[in-house]
């Protein structure tokens, strides 16, 4: 009996970085099952992504809503991409961004 294997969902760079951030907070397996991915496959992104002392420490800061929903550093700068400045605002579930003339805005939860 054949087994067939089907093609891996296409990931871009920014779910990638923020599926990684999940990873790091609640556990390798736990993140790619969430997000359908072959676990293996997450664990190899971890393990060629270099790791700088400043995502260390940004890892362990959680930012929590009033109504529970937690979101770390990582997670935002994920979703937000590059910018200049991000502005964190959990009573309105946003992260307003600035970069150079540009601005714009995402929901954290």
């Amino acid at each position: 009996m054949k087994k067939i294997i089907s093609e891996p969902p296409q990931v871009d760079e920014r779910e990638k970085a923020s599926i990684l951030a999940e990873a790091n907070r609640i556990g390798v397996k736990a993140a790619a099952e969430k997000h359908g991915l072959a676990w293996q496959r997450v664990a190899s992104w971890k393990r060629t992504t270099k790791e700088s002392p400043l995502s260390k420490i940004l890892s362990k800061i959680i930012i929590q809503s009033p109504f529970g929903g937690e979101i770390s550093t990582e997670e935002i700068l994920a979703k937000v991409g590059e910018a200049e400045k991000i502005y964190i605002r959990v009573d309105e579930n946003k992260a307003y961004w600035v970069k150079g003339q540009e601005n714009g805005s995402v929901n954290l939860w």
